[in-house]
C-alpha cells in the first residue's frame, strides 16, 4: 500500500511539473508574439524610447491607429499644427529638443489617454519637467490661437414643425462639473454637492455642437445661476431678439429661455414606459424645449468620451492652469468638429447635474416680460399641436 501511495504522489508531482512547463511555454510564446507585433506596428505599442514619431507623422501610419491615438485625422492634425506653429515658434522651446509636431501630438495623446504622469513619461519618453513644460506651452498656444465658434443663426430651427415657435434661438447652455485635484488655495468652495472637488464650467453651444461660450474657474459649490452672473460681469451678452435655451436652474430672462418649473421636462420622462403624450400647453412646451436643448447634453457626453482627461480629476493644483486646460480641450473639440464628421450620437448623461431644485430669485421686469413671451409660445405650440390631432396626424 505504501508503494502505491508513493506512486500516486510521484504521478501528481509529474503532472504539476508538466503543467508548469506548459504554462512557461505559453508565456514565452505570448512574449514572442508581443515582440513581433511591436516590430510589425510601431504605432500600436511603445518601447522604452517612446513613440516612433517619424512613422506616426508619415503616410505609413494606419489612419485608424492615428485617430485612436490623437482623436483626429492626420489631415486635421496637420492643420492644427500649422495653426499653432506661429505662436509656438515665437514663444515656445527650441526645436532642437523636440519638434512642434511632437509637442502637440504629446498633449493630444494626454487629452485622449490621461494616464498617470509616470506612465505618460514612459510612453512619450520625456522627463517629468520636460513633459510639464511641453504641456504648459501647447495649452497656452491653443488658448491664445484658437477661437470659439459663433452662435447659430436666429433662424436655424425655423422650418422644423416642432420648433417653429423658437424663432430667435441661437443655441443652448448649461454647466458641467469637471473634477479637479485639491487646489493651492485649499479645497473650500470647490467641493460640490456630490462630494467631490470640481470646477463648475458654463458652456454655451450652437446647433452644430460647437462651443460659443466657456466660463471656467467657478468653484464646484457654485450653482449654475451664480456662474451665469459671473459671465455677465465679464461681458457675456446676447444679441437683441435672440436667446439661449437653458434648464430650470437658470433665471428666465429675455436672453435665457427656461422650461416651466414643476412640469415634466427631461427627455427620459417621455421615453416608452413614461407618462405618455403631453397633457397641456406647458408639458408640450417643455417637451419641445428639452428636445432642442439636448444639443448641449450631447456636447458634454461626446466631449468627455473623446477626451477623458475632463472625466478624471485634473492632476494640477493651479486653478488658472486647470481653467486653461479645460478651455484648451474644448477649443480642440471645436477645431475637430469644424473639419470632421461628428461621431455617433451619445445618449445625454448630464441631466443629473442640473440645478432644477434651486429656489428662483424674485422676478424682475425682464423676467416678467420673458414669462409672458414663454406663455405665448406655449399657447401657439399647443394650438398647432391640437390642429394636427384634429386632422388625424400624430406628429409630435
Amino acid at each position: 500500500m505504501e508503494n502505491d501511495d508513493d506512486m500516486v504522489e510521484d504521478w501528481d508531482d509529474s503532472r504539476r511539473a508538466l503543467g508548469f512547463i506548459a504554462l512557461l511555454f505559453l508565456v514565452l510564446l505570448g512574449g514572442a508574439a508581443l515582440i513581433d507585433s511591436i516590430q510589425a506596428d510601431p504605432t500600436t505599442y511603445t518601447t522604452g524610447e517612446g513613440m516612433d514619431w517619424d512613422i506616426l507623422f508619415s503616410e505609413e501610419c494606419n489612419p485608424r491607429r492615428f485617430h485612436d491615438l490623437f482623436r483626429m485625422t492626420r489631415e486635421t492634425f496637420l492643420a492644427l499644427v500649422e495653426e499653432l506653429r506661429p505662436w509656438m515658434a515665437e514663444n515656445g522651446r527650441d526645436e532642437r529638443y523636440s519638434t512642434i509636431e511632437e509637442r502637440i501630438a504629446s498633449v493630444l495623446f494626454y487629452f485622449a489617454h490621461p494616464n498617470s504622469q509616470t506612465g505618460l513619461q514612459a510612453v512619450l519618453a520625456r522627463a517629468g519637467s520636460t513633459w510639464s513644460t511641453c504641456l504648459h506651452e501647447v495649452v497656452s498656444a491653443i488658448v491664445n490661437t484658437l477661437q470659439l465658434a459663433n452662435p447659430s443663426s436666429p433662424d436655424a430651427v425655423v422650418g422644423h414643425y416642432a420648433f417653429n415657435y423658437f424663432s430667435g434661438v441661437i443655441g443652448a447652455l448649461d454647466g458641467t462639473h469637471i473634477p479637479i485635484c485639491r487646489p493651492n488655495g485649499g479645497e473650500a468652495g470647490f467641493r460640490n454637492r456630490k462630494g467631490f472637488l470640481s470646477q463648475n464650467v458654463l458652456v454655451a453651444v450652437n446647433f452644430d455642437l460647437m462651443a460659443t461660450l466657456v466660463v471656467t474657474g467657478a468653484e464646484g459649490c457654485a450653482n449654475d445661476q451664480q456662474v451665469m452672473e459671473t459671465a455677465r460681469l465679464h461681458g457675456f451678452s446676447v444679441p437683441y431678439g435672440c436667446f439661449y435655451l437653458a434648464d430650470a436652474g437658470y433665471t428666465l430672462t429675455s436672453a435665457i429661455l427656461t422650461p416651466y418649473r414643476g412640469t415634466r421636462y427631461h427627455l427620459k420622462e417621455w421615453l416608452p414606459g413614461g407618462s405618455g403624450r403631453p397633457r397641456n400647453a406647458r408639458e408640450l412646451f417643455n417637451l419641445r424645449h428639452a428636445r432642442l436643448r439636448a444639443c448641449v447634453e450631447r456636447f458634454f457626453g461626446m466631449l468627455k468620451e473623446k477626451f477623458p482627461v475632463l472625466a478624471i480629476p485634473l492632476p494640477y493644483t493651479d486653478v488658472r492652469f486647470q481653467s486653461d486646460l479645460i478651455l484648451a480641450v474644448i477649443l480642440v473639440w471645436n477645431f475637430i468638429v469644424a473639419r470632421e464628421k461628428l461621431p455617433e450620437e451619445v445618449r445625454p448623461n448630464d441631466f443629473e447635474d442640473s440645478d432644477d431644485d434651486n429656489e428662483p430669485p424674485p422676478p424682475d421686469d425682464d423676467e416678467r416680460r420673458a414669462t409672458g413671451d414663454r406663455d405665448q409660445r406655449a399657447r401657439h405650440i399647443i394650438s398647432h399641436f391640437s390642429e394636427y390631432q384634429l386632422t388625424g396626424f400624430q406628429r409630435h
